[in-house]
């Protein structure tokens, strides 16, 4: 694992352009794929916002040589607040980490048997 990130880690931008270019690379937000890349933790409220949401903040900008492109990158308009927008939001998550590292696929499975478990064991209010 530490060795696929280092590989992916060597050229961000261009291991990204390939991802996003793959055939079947799961729809997920643009920033959040540079965390999943690096194998940093995942930001479920930009996941949530930028799956639902239409604001735009236009602070993202990328270099491309003597390109500079710039992008609207979705404004956390909503928070991950109960189980079911962890649900929703996590499955998008995970199904995006999956296709970068097959491998985590059982990981994965259980920390969302864990999650979901805690859920279930604290009342709705301080979800």
């Amino acid at each position: 694992m530490r060795k696929m990130v280092q590989n992916h880690t060597l050229d961000l931008k261009l291991t990204k352009l390939k991802v996003l270019g793959a055939k079947r690379v799961p729809e997920f937000p643009d920033m959040e794929w540079n965390n999943v890349l690096s194998g940093k933790s995942v930001n479920l409220n930009v996941v949530f916002t930028g799956m639902y949401s239409t604001a735009t903040d236009s602070r993202t900008i990328e270099n491309l040589s003597e390109l500079e492109l710039h992008f609207g990158a979705a404004k956390p308009a909503k928070s991950v607040e109960t189980h079911g927008d962890w649900v929703i939001t996590w499955r998008i998550a995970f199904r995006a980490t999956k296709f970068i590292f097959p491998h985590q696929e059982k990981e994965l499975e259980d920390y969302t048997e864990y999650i979901s478990s805690y859920f279930a064991s604290v009342h709705p209010s301080a979800h």
